[in-house]
C-alpha cells in the first residue's frame, strides 16, 4: 500500500479522484483522500444480500472519473472483478481505454491503475 501512495502522491495530479475496490478502505488513509461515494468498503456481506455498495464502486469505476483505482481483482484473468460479475466486461473496457496498470500485487490480488494523462 506505500508504494501505491507514493505513486498517487508523486503524480502531477491535482486533488485527485480515487476508488478503491472491496475492502482496502486503508488505500484513502495512505493517500489521504477523502472517498466522494458513500460506500468506499465492502462488507463481509455477500453480493446478492447486499449489492449496493459493490454497486456505487461499479458506478465509481464505469464513470471514468478517477484519477486512480485500486482493484480487488477477486481472481486471476478470468476472476471476478466486482460485486457478481456481470459488469466486468464493461469494466475491462474502461480500464483499457482510459487507464494504465501500474502495479499488480499477486499476493493480495490488487491491480492499481492510473488514468491516461491529457
Amino acid at each position: 500500500m506505500n508504494q501505491i501512495a507514493v505513486l498517487v502522491n508523486e503524480s502531477k495530479t491535482e486533488s485527485p479522484r480515487a476508488i478503491a475496490t472491496g475492502n482496502n478502505a486503508q488505500f484513502y488513509n495512505a493517500i489521504g483522500y477523502s472517498p466522494e461515494i458513500r460506500y468506499f468498503h465492502q462488507l463481509g456481506i455477500s453480493y446478492g444480500e447486499f449489492p449496493d455498495s459493490a454497486d456505487l464502486q461499479i458506478s465509481s469505476v464505469l464513470s471514468g472519473e478517477n484519477d486512480f483505482i485500486l482493484l480487488n481483482w477477486n481472481g486471476k484473468d478470468n476472476g471476478i472483478i466486482l460485486g457478481d460479475g456481470k459488469h466486468d466486461g464493461q469494466i475491462k473496457i474502461i480500464l483499457d481505454e482510459y487507464y494504465n496498470l501500474i502495479t499488480v500485487n499477486e499476493q493480495f490480488n490488487l491491480r492499481f491503475y492510473e488514468k491516461h494523462l491529457k
